[in-house]
């Protein structure tokens, strides 16, 4: 009777998480055309094929077992490579105007050919053709999307990163400190303030987190250098 030796699957699991990293980050961080990468993945593959049943053979002949190995399970493209092992982010996207960029939220359906939007009450709509006719098919396509990511999966993947939870944590006790002492004549930051203390009072958790909008390019007094 001939002994059989399995193999886990988490062992050739590791190597292929291994594969996937080197390939995603080939990719992403070393500049790699997503058509190289995709060579390299095949070339892999192809060696862990011809490899592995000669890794199986020589067991056999030396120890005279049965060398079971589990099958291989390596990507055959970047992408999925990627998807594997790194969260995707998730976008929402909304059909808009390409001309005035109003967005239409909603079901297609209801989507009119043409743009409705006014930018006032007495002023012609824009008009803009909204649909465009697909190419060698039936039916018509948007013209143009809106695309924004996710602000729940952004926050996740933001607070899942160490750098930030550290800082985070730093910040919180640093508030706690500061609560307890009285205001200083000299402020060195906005937290310093008794304003701020009015407002916000003492820090209950490092994740109680205020989020504000900053656009660098608002300038509602006009632009002097250009001569606005």
């Amino acid at each position: 009777m001939q002994l059989v030796v399995v193999i886990p699957q988490a062992s050739f699991s590791k190597i292929e998480k291994i594969v996937c990293f080197f390939a995603a980050w080939s990719y992403v961080n070393g500049g790699v055309s997503r058509e190289y990468v995709n060579k390299a993945l095949q070339v892999i593959r192809y060696i862990m094929h011809a490899l592995l049943p000669i890794v199986q053979s020589c067991v056999g002949l030396q120890t005279g077992k049965s060398l079971q190995i589990p099958a291989i399970t390596l990507p055959k493209d970047v992408r999925t490579a990627y998807t594997r092992y790194f969260m995707e982010p998730v976008f929402t996207r909304t059909m808009c105007c390409p001309r005035c960029y109003y967005q239409y939220p909603g079901p297609q359906l209801d989507i009119p050919l043409k743009c409705v939007f006014k930018f006032a009450e007495d002023s012609p709509p824009c008009n803009e053709d909204l649909w465009r006719r697909c190419r060698g098919k039936e039916g018509y396509l948007p013209r143009c999307l809106f695309t924004a990511q996710s602000f729940d999966a952004w926050l996740t993947v933001f607070l899942s990163r160490k750098v930030v939870d550290d800082a985070l944590y730093d910040t919180f006790q640093k508030a706690l400190k500061r609560s307890s002492h009285p205001v200083e004549m000299v402020m060195r930051d906005l937290q310093d303030s008794p304003m701020w203390r009015s407002l916000y009072g003492r820090p209950s958790s490092p994740y109680k987190l205020v989020f504000g909008l900053y656009v660098d390019w608002f300038n509602m007094f006009g632009n002097k250098i250009g001569g606005m």
